[in-house]
């Protein structure tokens, strides 16, 4: 999907642009972000995981159950309202969302390849997330330190008491202004 990005942007005749992606569409420009790093200005990503096990195990057993057979089950979704709207062809839903299904129970692991990222990268979870607060925390430790553009140095700042270990942040509240009362600075 990360060539699909690039193809149409060609296409489009943009030759960098600020890229944002929620959930799957997160995966998707975090690949586009790793695969043609040469066309993303700013990356945001929101609500997704680096990894295949950053997900909640209730979300994992969810996508393993995207296929032919949960196809109809699925038209009563915001995501085949969605389909529906933009689809030249309804009767393709059944194979669409079984592709959907084989792409989500594949098993993969990016947090290596995240530190070549240069772009400015903006990472967005909330404490009720499809993804483990201690996988995001674990996450933005492989930017921690990395030179970004012009020298840059990327850093994140915890509060008192915490680290990037991620597991004293795994049932910590995330909000906007800090974790459990602690001011982000």
């Amino acid at each position: 999907m990360a060539d699909d990005i690039a193809d149409l942007m060609k296409y489009l005749r943009i030759e960098k642009a600020d890229v944002m992606g929620y959930s799957l569409g997160g995966g998707v420009a975090l690949r586009t972000a790793l695969q043609r790093p040469n066309m993303i200005r700013k990356l945001m990503i929101v609500s997704a995981a680096f990894k295949c096990d950053g997900w909640y195990p209730k979300i994992l057993a969810a996508m393993a159950q995207a296929g032919w057979a949960t196809a109809a089950q699925m038209k009563q979704s915001p995501i085949y309202q969605t389909y529906a709207r933009v689809a030249p062809s309804l009767a393709d839903w059944p194979v669409r969302f079984t592709k959907l299904g084989e792409l989500l129970s594949k098993d993969y692991d990016w947090s290596k390849d995240v530190a070549a990222i240069k772009a400015p990268t903006l990472l967005v979870v909330a404490d009720a997330d499809a993804v483990r607060t201690a996988h995001t925390v674990k996450s933005l430790s492989c930017w921690v330190g990395q030179e970004g553009p012009a020298g840059m140095v990327r850093d994140v700042q915890w509060p008192p008491g915490y680290s990037a270990g991620g597991d004293a942040l795994q049932h910590s509240r995330i909000t906007r202004t800090g974790i459990n009362g602690h001011a982000l600075s």
